[in-house]
């Protein structure tokens, strides 16, 4: 597997933690963004197959690097990796057509599950727990 993967976490020790086993298993992961603005420039400059996006961020949340990364690429695959209240997220991401979310506590091994086989019927609808 060589899909590219944007990181966009701002807890810096888990998008550390994370990108070290993505990149174990063989993805490319292509950087590391804090917030949803540096998502967006890296998502420009790099186009990657997948973005792992965090919801609450400082300065610039998840839904607004969400929100931009779709007008860039409507059809950019966007995998929501959030600890937060589930029915409020799927409301906020409803017309953002994203169908995949990773509940916290998430695990590695759930992660790369998705990005492995984005085609797979998650549980719940789309909610990954």
């Amino acid at each position: 597997m060589n899909e590219s993967i944007l990181v966009v976490e701002d807890n810096i020790d888990l998008a550390e933690c994370v990108c070290e086993y993505l990149t174990i298993k063989k993805f490319n992961v292509i950087g590391t963004a804090h917030n949803g603005l540096e998502a967006i420039e890296l998502y420009k400059k790099h186009e990657p197959d997948f973005v792992l996006m965090d919801i609450l961020m400082p300065e610039y949340d998840g839904y607004y690097g969400i929100k931009h990364i779709k007008k860039i690429n409507s059809y950019a695959k966007i995998v929501i990796l959030t600890g937060c209240d589930i029915k409020e997220v799927q409301e906020k991401i409803k017309p953002l057509n994203l169908p995949i979310l990773v509940k916290d506590p998430h695990s590695l091994k759930q992660i790369e599950k998705v990005l492995r086989n984005t085609n797979t019927v998650i549980k719940k609808n789309g909610i990954l727990t």
